[in-house]
Order: C-alpha cells, then structure tokens, then sequence
C-alpha cells in the first residue's frame, strides 16, 4: 500500500513538472512563426535590393541628372490628344491637311563640354526650330553634374520659327466646319474635342518656335569640368 502511494505521489510530481517546462518553453514551430513574422516586418513594399527608389535613384541620395527624368507624357498641353475626325469638313472650311494635325516631331541634342585645369572654361549649346507648321511643346534640359562645375546659362524659348495660323482663323475654321457636319453628332464631338485641344496648344505654345540652351564648364585649380547631358525637344503641328 505504501509503495502504491508513493508510486502515486512520484506520478503526480513528474505530470507537474513537465507542465511548467512546456508553460515555460514555446514549441519550435512558435519560434520559426515569430522569427519569420520579424523578418517580413523589415521588408519595405517596392524596394529593391539596392533600396532604390521606383526610378532607380538611391532613397535619400540625389539623382545624377538635374531636374526631373525625362519620361513621355501622353498629355502634352495638359489635354489627351483627340482622334481626328471631320477631315472633310476641315478642308471645306479651309484647313490644309487635316491628317497631320497634333502630329509629333522629336529632337536630342546631346551635351559634352569639357573644360581643362587649372581655371579653364568651355561652352556648348544647343539650338533647335521646328518646321514650318509645328510649335514646341516641351524642352527637356539634363544635365549630368561632375562636382558641381557645369552651369546652365541659357534656357530660353523664342517665337522664331513659329508659322502657325492665328488664333482666330483656327477658330473660323472649326465653326465653318461645324456648320457643315451638323446633321452627324458624332463628328460633331469630335470635332469640339479637336477645337478644344487645338486652341489650348496654341494658347500655350503658338510663341514656341525656337529652343536655344547655353552650358558652361568650369574647371578648378587640381581638376578638369566635364559636363554631359541632353536638351529634347518636343513639336506639335498645328
């Protein structure tokens, strides 16, 4: 009876220890989970290995290039270029060629001044003038900075090269042909949307025919100025 009990006794001593170790140590699979749920906490949604920016500049760091990068904006005026439609309503009402309206021209002039120690200075530009019948909506300017030796001078817009009808006749032009395409809603819109997108460019860029970009390098004392980069241009014919 007495070793029963004892029996027993030993029993009930052995179910209560193991209870505390297992109250007091977490399971293996508890730790991986509370590892692996750290770990992901660090991980910072759309950074890369290099902990890059989405355009590839250094997060808290600056971009070689200065001013924003250049990307292609389908909204050039701030309004989404319309179809062409009614062509043969503009040409009763006296617009030449209406297939090439809001029709693009690009142009790069590449940058690479280079300016010899000690105290040396060099100059580079870029000119460009649309053809007849376009106006410039967008001049891009990058300029890549070597120790801050590079300077741009000029960035200037002029209406040389600008041949584009006036603002009044583009307006007679659209009403005339309005007048004429009436029975056809459709067109009709459409016709609007092209009023509206031709009259807001000329607005903005009729004075734009010429872009003229002057960049200077200056050397020190113990080190030559290299300054490389691109001036784009963007035309519209109207």
């Amino acid at each position: 009876m007495l070793l029963k009990r004892i029996a027993s006794i030993s029993t009930l001593t052995l179910l209560l220890a193991t209870g505390a170790a297992n109250a007091k140590t977490p399971g293996i699979s508890s730790i991986a989970s509370r590892t692996d749920a750290f770990s992901l906490s660090k991980v910072v949604p759309g950074d890369d290995a290099n902990n890059n920016s989405p355009d590839g500049t250094p997060v808290g760091g600056t971009s070689p290039w200065r001013g924003a990068p250049d990307k292609e904006d389908s909204k050039l005026i701030g309004l989404p270029k319309p179809p062409i439609v009614g062509t043969e309503y503009l040409v009763q009402a006296g617009m030449s060629d209406p297939d090439n309206l809001f029709k693009t021209t690009e142009k790069t002039c590449d940058i690479d001044v280079k300016a010899k120690w000690p105290f040396g200075s060099e100059k580079g530009d870029c000119l460009y003038t649309v053809p007849q019948g376009y106006v410039l909506v967008k001049g891009d300017v990058q300029i890549e900075e070597k120790q801050r030796t590079c300077s741009k001078e000029t960035d200037e817009f002029s209406t040389d090269g600008a041949v584009v009808k006036s603002r009044s006749e583009i307006e007679n032009i659209y009403d005339a042909a309005l007048k004429l395409a009436v029975k056809d809603k459709s067109i009709v819109d459409g016709l609007i949307k092209m009023r509206d997108y031709h009259l807001r460019a000329y607005d903005f860029a009729s004075s734009r025919g010429t872009h003229h970009v002057v960049v200077s390098a200056k050397a020190g004392a113990f080190r030559r100025a290299i300054c490389r980069g691109s001036v784009k241009d963007v035309g519209i014919r109207l």
